[in-house]
């Protein structure tokens, strides 16, 4: 059987993004799917498979679930997880599905690289390639979700992502329950470019990242480090 690759895209409140992220897309409009669980409606001419959900702000880990859940019963058999605020470099997605197309055992990511594609993501390189990027494509243990993409049956060998992370560290738990040491097949040749934001996080979203470190520590990690991230995260509160 041929591949089918449909395009998932969770989409929230990121009407200043989207348009961009789709239109670097060179594939059929009609296998892109937005998941849209936006609080605020989205205004757009783009003619792709715009799907409202009925429940808003869902998090992450459960709007793609309920993507990957939907586009596996249209036929489709790899699926490629794209955040709302990220873009492909020209030429370039066309490589990454022909390589994602023949895989069905292994999570399959681009190099990731800051807005107009400066450069990588400081971040990226200085926890997954201090020792020097990889030039020909190379198995990784983790990575920064961005852009994953798999066969939907991998994908439903593991269950999908945990819903208990509401953002944040979800796809480094499904990577971790991978049964392979290095799951992940990273493209240096493909790049994808991601949002800058302008500030550190804070408020909310600063609670998001530090409730899923510490269910990350605590399902993969030690314990230990759990009560230290509890710690932390307490008295960050208490000062904030």
């Amino acid at each position: 059987m041929s591949s089918r690759i449909a395009v998932l895209i969770p989409f929230y409140n990121g009407q200043n993004y989207i348009k961009r992220c789709v239109e670097s897309l060179d594939i059929d409009n009609r296998d892109i799917w937005l998941i849209d669980n936006s609080e605020i409606p989205l205004k757009t001419d783009l003619d792709v498979n715009h799907i409202i959900t009925k429940e808003k702000k869902l998090g992450f880990g459960k709007a793609v679930n309920y993507g990957v859940n939907l586009v596996a019963k249209k036929n489709y058999t790899h699926v490629i997880i794209l955040n709302q605020d990220a873009y492909f470099q020209e030429n370039h997605f066309k490589q990454f599905t022909s390589e994602l197309s023949i895989n069905n055992e292994d999570f399959v990511c681009p190099l990731l690289f800051t807005e107009e594609f400066k450069e990588i993501i400081p971040f990226v390189r200085e926890r997954y390639f201090n020792v020097g990027v990889p030039k020909e494509k190379v198995y990784i243990a983790d990575y920064v979700g961005v852009t994953v993409a798999c066969s939907i049956k991998l994908w439903n060998d593991l269950d999908g992502l945990d819903e208990q992370f509401f953002m944040y560290f979800e796809e480094n738990d499904i990577f971790k329950r991978a049964s392979k040491d290095k799951p992940i097949l990273l493209l240096p040749h493909v790049h994808v470019a991601h949002r800058n934001k302008d500030e550190k996080m804070k408020g909310e979203e600063l609670d998001w990242f530090y409730k899923s470190e510490m269910l990350f520590a605590l399902k993969h990690e030690s314990k230990m480090k759990y009560i230290r991230l509890k710690l932390k995260y307490y008295l960050r509160k208490l000062i904030s």
